[in-house]
């Protein structure tokens, strides 16, 4: 799942005024935001029958694998 604007504004807002997270947690987080947006998308295409775009086919594009 590619990063959106809003992930991109997010996670520097996050990481230059990191008041409240680490690092870690921030980029755990959008991690896990992802993994979660790439099963939901999945969902939605399985549910509705079609075929998802080529991009998503691609599989996850993380530094790790989504958890099943």
């Amino acid at each position: 799942m590619p990063f959106s604007v809003q992930e991109i504004r997010r996670l520097l807002c996050r990481l230059i005024w990191r008041t409240l997270h680490s690092i870690e947690h921030v980029m755990s987080w959008s991690n896990w935001r992802r993994q979660h947006q790439y099963r939901a998308q999945q969902c939605h295409y399985r549910r509705r029958g079609g075929t998802p775009p080529a991009y998503l086919v691609l599989g996850w594009t993380s530094m790790s694998p989504p958890r099943s």
